[in-house]
């Protein structure tokens, strides 16, 4: 390569890092505001090894980016017959963005008590907000949690990845097979993609960047939500319709409904190797 070709690749990746700090802040600061309006503990980062949680694949409590999980749960077009279980609910964020939305009830499994006993304090806070008002906090694992056959909606937030991850997908699946219904699954950080296809389980039915305002290209990067329809293992699944379109969305979904090469990375706190998929 050229000193003159060296140049410009180092300044094109010096910028893409600047891109990817000022997208971060955006989101801090949009998660600040989402806290600070609804008078709530917000979502700073939470280390699970000092709640006596901490395993390889178990993701550090970071907080749903509210105005993209909106965004994202606005789009399956909930109504009163449809209720959400938040996989991984933490202090409740994405509880409470949902619990905004016209659900008919929203359910929080998580398994630390003292985030369950803060996100109970955040919905007691933010009830004034709330258009859904039948909403439950469990403190349980969801390898072991009975998913209630009226579930339609089960969000995650990469809060697990790995052996508990797929796991809890078959258990998904179970619900769904003792019981066929329009089941959807919004997951964002999706670092189980790849395993999700291949299962042979789902179908990709809509994708959304998970920063906003969105950057070109949006849509081939980690940083997505991606929503799928849960089938039978021959495919079929009763008909759900859900609002589609927008800039990039066919790219999108041209992109997310096979695998594909995106690599997602967890930094652990301390500096220890990271955990990155496929690696």
């Amino acid at each position: 390569m050229s000193a003159g070709r060296g140049a410009l690749a180092g300044s094109l990746d010096a910028l893409r890092h600047q891109g990817l700090r000022l997208e971060r802040r955006l989101g801090h600061a949009q998660q600040r505001a989402f806290a600070r309006r609804l008078g709530i503990d917000g979502p700073a980062h939470v280390d699970l090894r000092t709640l006596g949680l901490g395993a390889e694949q178990r993701i550090d409590y970071v907080g749903t980016p509210p105005l993209a999980a909106r965004v994202a749960l606005r789009r399956v077009r909930p109504g009163a017959g449809d209720v959400l279980l938040d996989g991984g609910a933490g202090k409740g964020v994405a509880v409470l963005v949902a619990a905004q939305l016209p659900f008919g009830k929203v359910i929080g499994i998580e398994l630390s008590p003292q985030l369950t006993a803060i996100a109970a304090a955040n919905v007691q806070q933010a009830r004034p907000h709330l258009r859904c008002r039948s909403v439950e906090l469990v403190t349980a694992d969801v390898l072991s949690y009975e998913i209630p056959p009226e579930v339609s909606v089960i969000y995650m937030y990469c809060p697990f990845i790995g052996e508990i991850f797929h796991r809890f997908a078959q258990r998904v699946f179970a619900s769904f097979d003792s019981r066929p219904r329009p089941l959807l699954i919004v997951y964002g950080y999706p670092w189980e993609h790849n395993w999700l296809i291949a299962s042979g389980r789902v179908r990709t039915v809509d994708v959304n960047p998970a920063r906003w305002p969105r950057r070109p290209g949006w849509w081939d990067a980690d940083m997505v939500f991606v929503t799928y329809q849960v089938t039978a293992p021959d495919g079929s699944a009763p008909a759900r319709q859900l609002q589609g379109g927008g800039i990039g969305w066919q790219r999108a979904m041209r992109y997310w409904s096979r695998p594909n090469p995106t690599r997602f990375v967890f930094h652990r706190p301390g500096g220890g190797p990271p955990l990155i998929s496929g690696a």
